[in-house]
Formats: C-alpha cells, sequence, structure tokens
C-alpha cells in the first residue's frame, strides 16, 4: 500500500515540475501578436520588433503592419524586396515610411511610434481652434 502512495505521490510531483517551466515563461511585449510571431517561427522570447532576420529593409513590426513575410526577402515574389514595395500605394516605399515612422513625421525628433501629437504643429493637442493648440490657422 504504502507503494502506492509513494508512485502516486511522485506523478503528482513530476506533473507540477512539469508544468513549471511553462508557467514561468516569460513573454515580450514587443507590439507584434504572439500568434504572428508564432507563424513565422519568430521567438516569442526576444523583442522581435526592431530586428530584420530577412534582410529586406523591413523591421519585423513594419513586415506586420505591411503584411508582409518576414522570413521571405520578397513575399509575394514579384523580384521586390519587400521594403521597396508601396503596400498602401501612397507613392512612398515601405522602407521610406519605415524611416519616417522612425524619425517622426512631425520635426519633434519622437518617433511616430513614441508620439501622440496629432495636429501639424508639433503640440501634440491636435485641435482644430487654432490657438497654436494642433492645426496651422492663425485665429
Amino acid at each position: 500500500m504504502k507503494r502506492y502512495i509513494a508512485i502516486g505521490c511522485s506523478g503528482t510531483v513530476i506533473g507540477l515540475l512539469a508544468a513549471l517551466p511553462a508557467a514561468a515563461s516569460v513573454k515580450v511585449t514587443d507590439g507584434i501578436p504572439d500568434g504572428w510571431e508564432h507563424a513565422h517561427h519568430l521567438s516569442l522570447n526576444i523583442n522581435q520588433a526592431n530586428l530584420d532576420q530577412d534582410h529586406d529593409g523591413l523591421k519585423n513590426k513594419n513586415e506586420f503592419k505591411d503584411h508582409t513575410n518576414p522570413r521571405l526577402k520578397d513575399s509575394d515574389r514579384d523580384g521586390v524586396k519587400d521594403g521597396n514595395e508601396d503596400a498602401d500605394h501612397d507613392g512612398a516605399n515601405n522602407r521610406e515610411e519605415q524611416e519616417s515612422d522612425e524619425k517622426g513625421d512631425d520635426n519633434d525628433g519622437q518617433g511616430d511610434d513614441n508620439d501622440d501629437d496629432q495636429g501639424e504643429n508639433n503640440d501634440d493637442q491636435g485641435d482644430n481652434n487654432d490657438d497654436d493648440q494642433g492645426d496651422d490657422k492663425d485665429d
């Protein structure tokens, strides 16, 4: 009888220890959904946002944004690297938009990823009643 109790207790302890590494793992919050990272075989344990595994000129956060594959230089296989594509058809290629996002469009030295400016006067207010609080009208 003692053998069965000892085996049962050992099985419980082993089961708990087997679950421990999964519960103790730390996931990095890098702004890219874990499911997308997993689908593209990117590590969930390190920040992937600023990496460019396929060397196409786009960082992973922009690969996600532009719906391209971070493992293929030319996701749509049209002979043009993802960084040179114009995903949103606005005249600027994906790499130029990435650089613009990193520098920021509103000349405040803050990248768009860290910027809450919603106006055009670099005041972070974004309203329309121009008291120098977000638009270019002088009223």
